[in-house]
């Protein structure tokens, strides 16, 4: 299973890959919402985790993004997000 993590905390970043390799998974990184839609959008990822902070695009506008471009795979978003109370209203947004 291939996973697209796009986060632009290094040292989450590099945590969340080391632990993903560790798992078997194999793992691609991008810092910020240009770089991961972009990656995103290549159609070679199983999964996403997405934070939403992200500095160039609010991470549910990225997801909202891939959705509307045709994009079905499963997006996780980091537990301090969804504790946040950011993540519940738009998480499905662009879905049907």
């Amino acid at each position: 299973m291939r996973l697209l993590v796009v986060e632009d905390d290094v040292p989450i970043q590099q945590f969340l890959k080391r632990a993903l390799l560790e798992a078997g998974y194999q793992v691609d990184t991008a810092s910020n919402a240009k770089a991961g839609e972009d990656m995103a959008l290549e159609g070679i990822h199983d999964a996403f985790i997405i934070d939403l902070g992200l500095p160039d695009l609010d991470g549910l506008d990225l997801i909202s993004r891939c959705r509307a471009q045709g994009s079905a795979a499963p997006v996780l978003i980091p537990v301090r997000a969804a504790f946040s109370g950011r993540a519940c209203p738009r998480v499905g947004a662009g879905r049907r």
